[in-house]
């Protein structure tokens, strides 16, 4: 079954609209738009950025909870800080 999206189900949100829709802080959504994995695919047209409804949701469901994502990119992190090492050895 296909489903197809209205033009207003599938609108540009602003991070304050996103935030609404999403129900997480502007932070926690500027902290997602700049992660090293799986980073929230947006738009940015001069300084505005704007994140498609249906990209987020995709993301979401590909990603997982808020939670999810943030274990994602400590164990990023871990992992690198750990090839640092090994590399500086």
């Amino acid at each position: 079954m296909t489903h197809r999206l209205h033009a207003e189900d599938d609108r540009y949100l602003t991070i304050a609209e996103l935030a609404d829709y999403s129900h997480l802080s502007r932070d926690v959504l500027n902290r997602y738009l700049r992660a090293d994995v799986n980073p929230l695919p947006h738009f940015r047209i001069g300084v505005r950025i704007l994140v498609r409804k249906s990209d987020f949701d995709a993301w979401i469901a590909r990603v997982g909870t808020p939670r999810h994502v943030a274990k994602a990119q400590t164990r990023a992190e871990e992992l690198e800080a750990a090839a640092k090492k090994a590399i500086g050895r």
